[in-house]
């Protein structure tokens, strides 16, 4: 009986110790950073703010849409944020 207990107390100690279980955890903690930032300016109303329709570089006015210079931008924001946050994450 007392060897069945020493026997999950080492499963458990081994679980939680597991070294590939933090890596695992940080490359979550980094997919979890980009979905947020993805979904955030992808809202209607961030993405409406940010579109410049007064300047007709980054919005087409006879299409009624974004330009591919646009997109660049909001690219850059997003990584400059994602740079941000996972660094003081660390």
């Amino acid at each position: 009986m007392e060897e069945l207990k020493k026997e999950l107390e080492n499963k458990n100690s081994s679980f939680l110790n597991f070294p590939d279980f933090k890596e695992k955890l940080t490359g979550i903690k980094d997919i979890f950073v980009v979905f947020l930032l993805i979904i955030f300016f992808n809202v209607s109303s961030i993405d409406e703010f940010l579109r410049f329709k007064k300047y007709s570089v980054f919005y087409d006015i006879q299409d009624d849409k974004s330009t591919l210079l646009f997109t660049f931008f909001k690219a850059m924001i997003i990584t400059s944020l994602y740079y941000m946050i996972t660094y003081l994450l660390k």
